[in-house]
Formats: C-alpha cells, sequence, structure tokens
C-alpha cells in the first residue's frame, strides 16, 4: 500500500475512532528479527503508551503517543 493511502487510512480511522487502539508502524522494510526485536525491547513503553493514547507510532527510532 502507498505511504499516502496509509495516511489516508490513518485519517479516516482517527476521525472514527476505529479501531479502539492502534499500534502504527512505520519501521519500513526490516527483517522480522528486527521488528520483533524492537518489540522486546521496548514492549513496556509500547504497553504504557498505549494505555494513555489511542495510537501509538512505533519506528525504528523512536516511540511517539499520537493521540
Amino acid at each position: 500500500m502507498k505511504t499516502w493511502r496509509k495516511r489516508i487510512c490513518l485519517r479516516v480511522s482517527l476521525q472514527k475512532l476505529e479501531p479502539y487502539k492502534l499500534i502504527y508502524l512505520t519501521t519500513g522494510n526490516i527483517s522480522t528479527d528486527d521488528l520483533i526485536g524492537i518489540f522486546e525491547r521496548n514492549f513496556d513503553l509500547i504497553l504504557a503508551e498505549i494505555q494513555f493514547g489511542n495510537v501509538v507510532e512505533v519506528s525504528q527510532t523512536s516511540i511517539i503517543t499520537i493521540d
């Protein structure tokens, strides 16, 4: 899916508040092992952030609460 389509889908989802909680991945093209590593290293932080916000963006270098 093209990047602009993903952003449109995200905006529509945010406007409707569907899904209720969303972890938005912007890691680019990485291996499955690298993706699992990101989640293993940051699991507690991701859980804490998703409790307080509706959308959390996870990239290779940062974790951001969007809402």
